[in-house]
C-alpha cells in the first residue's frame, strides 16, 4: 500500500520539484521510504511513497524496473494471487530477483501485454512506463479500491494518488466545476471519473489510461466490468464457503501484522469466521460508541469474539472526545460529506497501533444485497409500478413545495414515489432544495440522469439499483472513505468481498437469495446459522456511525456560518442560516448542514474557485 505520482510528457523536458513535493504531500500513505525515477530524456518522472507490506528488504522499494529498464512501475495496492502468478511466469523463463508483487506485475505485463490486468485479483493503483513502445498507462482495479487521479495539460499528463498533489501543481489551471458542485451536494460524493475541478478525472474502476509518448494520444479503456446479465442460479453454501476462506486466507498473507475490523454484523463476522478457521489467534477490533447507545454494536462484536476466540481489542469513543472536527475534515482533499470518515479515521488511527494491515467486510451490502433501500423497492413495487410517472413528478412537486427541508417524512415520501431507475432516493439535497442552496446558473445536468446512465437501464429495478450502487456507491462512497482514513494513518485496509471470485459467485445469485421485503443479505445471513449457536443475532442492519447531533453544536455551527461571505458566488447563506435554524424545531438537517461544513472548510483550504 503505498501513495504514486508522476508527470509523463511528449514533447519537454519536466521538472522532477513537483514529483517531489508530492511525495511529501503523500507520506502518510507510505511513510517508508521514498523514491523516484527519472527517463534519460527527462521527459518521464515517476514517483512513489512506499508502505511495506511484501518484502520488507530495501529490494522491494519503488519505482521498479526490469533489468534493461524498458518496463518501469509505480504501483499501490495488493496483488493476492502474486504467488500463483509468479510460478507461472517462472515457467516461462522470467528469472524473479525479489519476492514482491510489484516485480509480479513487471513480468507479467511484458509476457501478456496490458491484458495482464485480466489476470489480477488485487486492489491497485499501478503506472506503467513501456520505454520500448512510448506507452504511458494508467491503470485501476476492479472495483476502484485505490484511487488514481489524472490531468492532461497540452502534452503532458499528471497523476497521483491523491486530488491534493494534483491541487498543488502550477501548471494546471484550478476551477471548480460546477457539475461537480451540484453531485456532491446531491449525493455526497463525487462518481465515476468525475473530480471537483474541471479538467482533474479519476481513472474508472476497471479501467486503464493509454497516453502515448510519441502522438500525445490519450485514450480511456475498459477491462472488466460488473457483468450485465444474470444466470440466477441457486447458491451453494460450500462452494461460498471454500471462495470466501480462500480469499480471506490471500488476504491474510503479509510480512507485517494483520488484524481484523469486527462489528459484530454480518460482514464482518463472516470475515472473522474464515479467518479464525486459518488462525486463532488473531487479533480484532471494534469501535465503542458508549454515548450513542442507538448506533453501539461493541456487545455483539464482543460475543463472536469470544465464540471464535480471537484476540479482541475494544476501542471506547469516549476515550476520542477531544477530537477537533475541522483538523479532521481538512485530512480529505475533495469533498466528500459521509460522516462516517469519522469514526472509520479514528478506529484505523488506533488499530495502526497494533498492526499495518487490517481486513474490513466492506463490499457485501452492494453484492448481497443489505441495504434498506432494496427491501424497500420490493416493499412498494406494486405502487411504484402502477402509478403513473408524471402523477409521481406532481406529487412529488407539491411535497417538495410545502413540506420544509428536513421535515420529518419528506425523505420517505421522495423515495417513495421517485423513479427508482435514476436513483433519486434518499439524496442529500433534492433538486428543489438544492437549487435553494447553490447560486450557480441550472444547466440541467441532473446528477440522477448521470447515475442513470450509468445503470443497466433493465426492466428488473432490483438488480438497477444494487449495479448503481455497485458502481458508484462503493468506490466513491464507501471505498474512497475506508483508503483516505485507514491511508492517513499508514494502514492497509483489505476487503476479502471484494475477490473477483466472490463477485462473480454473487453476481449469479438468485434475487430471492438476496433480499425480501423485510430483510436483507438473506444468503450470507443462512450461511451464519449452519455456523452458530441459535441465540446468536445477525438479523439487524447497523452503520458505521457517529452522532453528528453531539458534533455540530449551535455554537459550532455559527462560528462556520460566520466564517461565510454573504456575497458568495456559489452557496446561499441565508439559506443556510435557516437550516440550521430549523435544528432548533427538531428538523433532520444535521447531514446536510454537515455536507456545506466540509464543502467550506474544503474551500478555505484550498482557495479553489469557479
Amino acid at each position: 500500500m503505498c501513495g504514486i505520482t508522476g508527470i509523463a510528457s511528449s514533447n519537454a523536458k519536466i521538472s522532477r520539484e513537483w514529483v517531489e513535493h508530492c511525495n511529501n504531500l503523500q507520506r502518510h500513505r507510505g511513510p517508508d521510504n521514498a523514491g523516484y525515477w527519472i527517463s534519460d530524456d527527462s521527459k518521464i518522472i515517476l514517483g512513489h511513497q512506499r508502505l511495506s507490506i511484501i518484502d520488507l528488504s530495501n529490494s522491494g522499494n519503488q519505482p521498479m524496473s526490469d533489468n534493461k529498464e524498458s518496463i518501469i512501475i509505480t504501483f499501490n495496492g495488493e496483488i493476492y494471487n502474486y504467488r500463483e502468478l509468479r510460478n507461472t511466469l517462472s515457467q516461462t523463463g522470467y528469472k524473479f530477483k525479489t519476492a514482491t508483487d510489484t516485480e509480479v506485475i513487471i513480468a507479467a505485463y511484458k509476457f501478456w501485454g496490458i491484458d495482464f490486468l485480466e489476470k489480477l485479483n488485487g486492489m491497485f493503483a499501478i503506472a506503467i512506463v513501456d520505454m520500448q513502445n512510448k506507452k504511458l498507462f494508467l491503470c485501476r482495479d476492479r472495483v476502484g479500491e485505490k484511487p488514481l487521479y489524472y490531468s492532461r495539460q497540452k502534452n503532458n499528463v499528471y497523476f497521483s494518488s491523491e486530488l491534493k498533489s494534483l491541487l498543488e501543481c502550477k501548471e494546471l489551471d484550478l476551477r471548480l466545476s460546477s457539475r461537480a458542485v451540484k453531485t456532491y451536494f446531491s449525493i455526497g460524493y463525487l462518481p465515476g471519473s468525475m473530480s471537483i475541478v474541471d479538467g482533474i478525472s479519476k481513472v474508472l474502476p476497471g479501467g486503464y489510461i493509454e497516453y502515448d509518448l510519441n502522438n500525445s494520444q490519450l485514450s480511456t479503456n475498459v477491462y472488466w466490468k460488473l457483468k450485465d446479465t444474470f444466470y440466477e442460479v441457486e447458491p451453494e453454501y460450500d462452494l461460498f464457503e471454500e471462495i470466501m476462506k480462500s480469499s480471506v486466507k490471500s488476504q491474510l498473507h503479509a510480512d507485517v501484522p494483520v488484524g481484523l475490523l469486527l462489528s459484530g454484523g454480518v460482514d464482518s463476522t463472516i470475515v472473522c469466521y474464515m479467518a479464525a478457521l486459518l488462525n486463532k489467534n488473531i487479533q480484532t477490533f471494534t469501535f465503542t460508541n458508549k454515548d450513542s447507545p442507538g448506533i453501539d454494536e461493541s456487545k455483539y462484536a464482543s460475543e463472536i469474539a469470544s465464540y471464535l476466540g480471537t484476540a479482541h481489542n475494544t476501542i471506547d469513543s469516549r476515550d476520542m472526545s477531544d477530537i477537533n472536527l475541522i483538523d479532521i475534515i481538512s485530512l480529505i482533499d475533495e469533498p466528500f460529506s459521509d460522516s462516517s470518515f469519522i469514526p472509520t479515521y479514528l478506529l484505523t488511527k488506533e488499530i495502526k497501533k497494533y498492526c499495518t494491515v487490517a481486513i474490513g467486510g466492506d463490499g457485501a451490502d452492494e453484492l448481497f444485497g443489505g441495504y434498506k433501500s432494496y427491501q424497500n423497492l420490493l416493499k412498494h413495487k406494486l405502487l411504484l409500478d402502477t402509478i403513473p410517472k408524471q402523477f409521481k413528478k406532481f406529487l412529488l412537486n407539491i411535497i417538495n413545495s410545502s413540506l420544509p427541508v428536513g421535515f420529518k417524512g419528506r425523505n420517505y415520501l421522495n423515495n417513495l414515489l421517485t423513479d427508482i431507475d435514476h436513483y433519486r432516493g434518499n439524496l442529500i439535497f433534492d433538486m428543489k432544495s438544492r437549487d435553494q442552496l447553490i447560486k450557480l446558473n441550472n444547466d440541467e445536468l441532473y446528477i440522477e440522469d448521470y447515475l442513470y446512465s450509468r445503470s443497466l437501464k433493465s426492466s428488473d429495478k432490483l438488480r438497477n439499483l444494487m449495479y448503481c450502487d455497485f458502481t458508484n456507491y462503493l468506490p466513491d462512497d464507501i471505498l474512497f472513505k475506508t483508503d483516505r482514513a485507514s491511508m492517513l494513518n499508514s494502514l492497509e485496509l483489505r476487503s476479502p468481498f471484494l475477490d473477483k471470485r466472490v463477485i462473480q459467485f454473487a453476481s449469479g445469485m438468485t434475487k430471492s437469495n438476496l433480499t425480501s421485503r423485510s430483510s436483507g443479505k438473506l444468503f450470507l445471513k443462512k450461511f451464519l446459522k449452519h455456523k452458530f449457536p441459535s441465540n446468536f443475532n445477525f438479523d439487524r442492519k447497523q452503520g458505521f456511525s457517529i452522532s453528528l447531533k453531539n458534533l455540530l453544536s449551535q455554537k459550532f455551527l455559527r462560528e462556520i456560518i460566520n466564517d461565510m461571505s454573504e456575497n458568495d458566488p456559489i452557496l446561499n447563506k441565508k439559506f443556510i442560516v435557516k437550516l440550521a435554524d430549523s435544528l432548533k424545531n427538531g428538523y433532520s438537517n444535521h447531514e446536510r448542514l454537515y455536507s456545506i461544513v466540509v464543502f467550506h472548510v474544503w474551500r478555505r483550504n484550498y482557495q479553489i474557485g469557479l
